[in-house]
């Protein structure tokens, strides 16, 4: 009975690391442009993985000396694996741990590009850090007007998080600074007006950013939008004198 026991903690154990894997994806699949290449990074470490698992088919360690650091181990072969056990037992792992990494990409990427929202509520670091990484796609896309995105129509591919995460931030963010104003303004004295002021100055620029966050729209449209004023004559030539 016990061994049932010890078996099905294993497998709850499997289960939360799997699923752990699997959200952990999703996260970097917000994050990622370029989803083959991501998921092709993941498939590579699950083979490397795999393959080392496969590897140790029919072995484990005996005689384990008790000092964590001049102990060491034996390692004893109970049967020689044919090379159909190692290529099952490969197959297996592979399918286990690269599985939740395809999908959790796929989902991640598919968040993002639909605004779906995956119900994960950030801390308020992660939120300052998720605003923080849209801020710098905000002032790239601004220094990029003139010679990318005249329309002001900015494809959803460059943010690295779902607008609908961006927002939740935002609000977490700005919830969180206000209310830090308010305290030290209510219990502070005149040596926190500097930070009063550099936080007041935050939040007014979050909330700045997040007015822009509605011309984020599809790769397609926001090409095509961009693409008619870029090839419009008219356009070429006001651009042209504005640069110089």
């Amino acid at each position: 009975m016990s061994d049932g026991i010890f078996r099905a903690i294993g497998y709850i154990i499997g289960a939360v690391f799997l699923f752990y894997i699997y959200k952990t994806a999703i996260s970097y699949g917000e994050k990622t442009k370029k989803l083959t290449k991501s998921i092709l990074s993941g498939l590579i470490g699950a083979i490397v993985v795999a393959f080392l698992i496969s590897s140790s088919l029919g072995s484990h360690h005996e005689n384990c000396d008790d000092d964590p650091l001049r102990g060491s181990c034996e390692t004893v072969q109970d049967y020689r694996p044919t090379s159909i056990q190692y290529q099952n037992s490969f197959f297996f792992w592979l399918l286990i741990i690269g599985g939740p990494i395809t999908f959790g990409l796929y989902q991640g990427k598919k968040n993002k590009e639909n605004n779906i929202d995956d119900g994960s509520t950030p801390t308020v670091d992660e939120a300052k850090e998720i605003l923080a990484e849209y801020g710098k796609v905000i002032e790239t896309v601004s220094g990029e007007t003139f010679t990318k995105y005249p329309a002001l129509k900015y494809p959803t591919s460059l943010l690295t998080h779902s607008k609908i995460k961006i927002e939740k931030s935002a609000k977490m963010v700005t919830e969180y600074e206000e209310g830090m104003i308010k305290w030290m303004e209510e219990n502070g004295t005149f040596d926190y007006k500097k930070d009063i002021d550099a936080t007041k100055t935050y939040v007014m620029a979050i909330k700045s950013c997040l007015t822009r966050l509605n011309d984020f729209v599809s790769d397609e449209e926001s090409n095509k939008a961009n693409s008619k004023l870029l090839n419009n004559p008219s356009w070429k030539k006001a651009s042209k004198k504005y640069r110089h």
